[in-house]
């Protein structure tokens, strides 16, 4: 069962019909996004390929809002209005697949309008199709993935049941090469939280892409941190303690945040002078290709 809902700050509809307002069956834009892409032209025939990048998604979302009389329509009608105002921001349009919720975040691009003689009774129903546009072209899991790692091995995932293997480590430093499932279609850049005690740490790709951290790093934050966590943001670059502090020059040099590629990959991760209580979670929401 497939139930889809709009949100922004304009307000919050669930288009299953209880509301007065239902998603049809002429939806199109959750398949494959459009790509741009780019060719070499020589003197031969033909053309070679060079590079390519996936476009905005376009969507066209099949409505009807109805209701016992006019002004019930109306008040749906309205609350569309709202929620797909250009001040209410981003909306979010989710689709909950059998308890497992994906989204995009879209802005209203046009559509909107009916004909008087073939898409409404002048009473109790109107039917349109709203045309919006998603930035990021991909769905996106509600729920996280988690992968734990601590100096004695790992822990599971709390927010996903991830087949998990085990992290041979010492027990004062969380060394080791961990391989983590990333279940979407395409890569996802996570954030990850390294829990005290440590002095330093450092987050290592299958591609050798690498964020160091204090001990080994050129910054001067390399003294033991025995309370607290730091968080890395792979997708906004930022590295921040629990209080909101920024710790970004405490890393080395060229820091590279790097993403989880689809499947397994196996990273190395390290808290230097780890002990009882250290942690290090790796947090990312899975994303999509399509939405079925």
């Amino acid at each position: 069962m497939r139930v889809m809902s709009l949100s922004s700050v304009g307000g919050e509809v669930v288009a299953d019909g209880r509301s007065g307002v239902r998603a049809k069956t002429r939806l199109r834009g959750t398949g494959l996004p459009p790509v741009a892409t780019q060719w070499f032209e020589g003197a031969g025939d033909g053309a070679v390929y060079r590079t390519g990048r996936v476009l905005a998604r376009t969507m066209d979302l099949d409505l009807k809002v109805y209701g016992k009389n006019r002004e019930q329509v109306r008040a749906g009608l309205s609350l569309l209005g709202k929620i797909f105002a250009p001040g209410a921001g981003d909306v979010r349009l989710t689709v909950d697949l059998d308890g497992d919720p994906w989204f995009v975040d879209v802005r209203r691009t046009g559509g909107g309008d009916w004909s008087w003689d073939s898409d409404t009774d002048g009473s109790t129903f109107v039917k349109t199709i709203i045309t919006v546009q998603a930035g990021d072209p991909y769905w996106t899991r509600v729920d996280e993935e988690q992968r734990s790692i601590t100096p004695g091995g790992l822990d599971r995932g709390l927010l996903n049941n991830v087949s998990l293997s085990q992290l041979a480590v010492s027990t004062t430093t969380a060394l080791g090469e961990v391989d983590i499932e990333n279940t979407g279609d395409v890569e996802v850049f996570p954030r990850t939280t390294i829990w005290a005690p440590f002095t330093g740490f450092e987050l290592v790709s299958p591609k050798g892409e690498r964020v160091l951290w204090g001990s080994g790093g050129r910054g001067t934050l390399g003294e033991p941190k025995t309370s607290g966590f730091i968080t890395v943001d792979h997708v906004l670059g930022t590295v921040e303690d629990e209080t909101g502090q920024n710790l970004y020059r405490g890393l080395g040099n060229a820091p590279r945040f790097w993403a989880l590629q689809p499947g397994t990959s196996r990273a190395l991760i390290t808290a230097f002078d780890g002990g009882a209580g250290t942690r290090i979670d790796m947090l990312w929401q899975p994303k999509r290709w399509v939405m079925f």
